[in-house]
């Protein structure tokens, strides 16, 4: 269990390690209703919303559509899953746009 965690402590320090802190906001793109925002020495994307943070300059995501008592809802842009609403499911009905979104974008699956 031991050699697991140290694997994985491992993955996470490198994946962090290849993306490029962005010390300027100007150099720092966000998505619709994100902002850029200071987070220690460097910029990330906070969304206004559900106050979730991203990197900046990351490729657009698919919005989660999630089914509510028989009706398809779609969440706002960040949001990963349907958890926490009274679907019964985790994943989003297209799951299948994330999981292309994913093979396309490793890196992003850390948020995921």
């Amino acid at each position: 269990m031991k050699s697991v965690f140290v694997v994985a402590a491992a993955i996470l320090v490198i994946s962090l390690a290849s993306v490029k802190a962005i010390e300027d906001e100007k150099d720092c793109k966000c998505w619709k209703d994100f902002v850029p925002e200071l987070h220690i020495d460097h910029y990330h994307c906070r969304g206004l919303k559900h106050k979730r943070l991203f990197d900046c300059n990351e490729p657009e995501i698919a919005l989660c559509k999630c089914t509510v008592d028989g009706k398809q809802i779609t969440l706002d842009l960040g949001e990963l899953h349907c958890a926490g609403l009274k679907t019964g499911q985790k994943e989003c009905d297209n799951h299948e746009d994330f999981a292309e979104f994913f093979e396309k974008n490793p890196q992003l699956k850390l948020h995921h």
